[in-house]
């Protein structure tokens, strides 16, 4: 009997596996949102090389985005400070993106457009492998890469710099990557990255997290600036229990493991912390 329903789940594995379709940009369809539109969960839209001049773009089905040639520098994705890049809301399945650079993403205006200037995730799984952020803004949370609610979010081999979180006066956090885990008390793990020269206006230089668990492992975060507007706590890395959480402060412990990491030149600026 075990054996009749291991067999029954492989054949329903390889099945869903065989539906599984390629969609090239630009040979299937003109543009990486096209594409975007016409892929189903566990598609695949394989971007050509080069550099595709887009922003806005939105995910809606558990796909994987790929670049063809396998490397960050190979394919980009340039919004031209014209919008932030991708984003992605209460996708049920795992989104995976592979070899890709996302540049000069701009994430501004009131709520959450103003956001995650690369990457906007809400209740939704992403794993980033062998991609690069670089030169994204966000005026409120996360310069490159911001997530709400979301279980799990990994960045794999990945590049992160130069983003910024700023707007005046206010304490943004995350210069590169700001995560909200709450209520899911997700986490948020980032191996083999690179996070240089990313800068907030509040606390978490390069990375800040709420209510998350947070796996840090060969990763180098260099040149970080924090509190460059108010509260410069975290010149690298912040991490808290938010005072909001169910439980406060009596809540479950958080998990926090950095290992085979490396802190350089981080610094906060020393200005008066925000009341509350």
């Amino acid at each position: 009997m075990r054996a009749s329903y291991a067999i029954l789940c492989l054949l329903v594995c390889l099945a869903a596996g065989a539906d599984a379709r390629t969609w090239h940009v630009p040979g299937d369809a003109p543009t990486i949102q096209a594409g975007l539109d016409l892929a189903a969960t566990a598609d695949t839209v394989l971007v050509g090389a080069g550099v595709h001049f887009e922003h806005d773009l939105l995910v809606t089905s558990g796909v994987v985005l790929r670049g063809e040639t396998g490397l960050a520098d190979g394919v980009i994705i340039d919004a031209q400070s014209q919008g932030r890049l991708l984003a992605a809301v209460a996708v049920a399945d795992t989104v995976v993106v592979e070899g890709i650079t996302f540049r000069n993403g701009l994430a501004t205006g009131a709520g959450d457009s103003s956001c995650g200037g690369a990457v906007h995730l809400v209740q939704t799984s992403a794993r980033f492998r062998d991609c690069a952020f670089l030169d994204n803004t966000a005026e409120a949370a996360g310069g490159a890469l911001h997530a709400d609610g979301c279980a799990l979010v990994e960045l794999i081999d990945c590049d992160l710099s130069n983003n910024t979180a700023r707007a005046p006066g206010y304490p943004a956090q995350g210069g590169a990557v700001a995560a909200f885990a709450y209520p899911t008390d997700g986490s948020l793990v980032l191996r083999r990255c690179n996070l240089d020269g990313n800068l907030s206006g509040g606390p978490g230089g390069a990375v800040y997290l709420d209510d998350g668990n947070l796996f840090l492992t060969d990763t180098d975060v260099t040149g970080s600036r924090s509190g460059q507007e108010s509260w410069p706590a975290g010149a690298g890395v912040f991490v808290r229990r938010a005072s909001a959480s169910p439980g406060g402060a009596g809540a479950p412990d958080l998990l926090v493991r950095i290992s085979g990491c490396r802190f350089v030149d981080n610094a906060g600026r020393l200005v008066e912390a925000p009341d509350g």
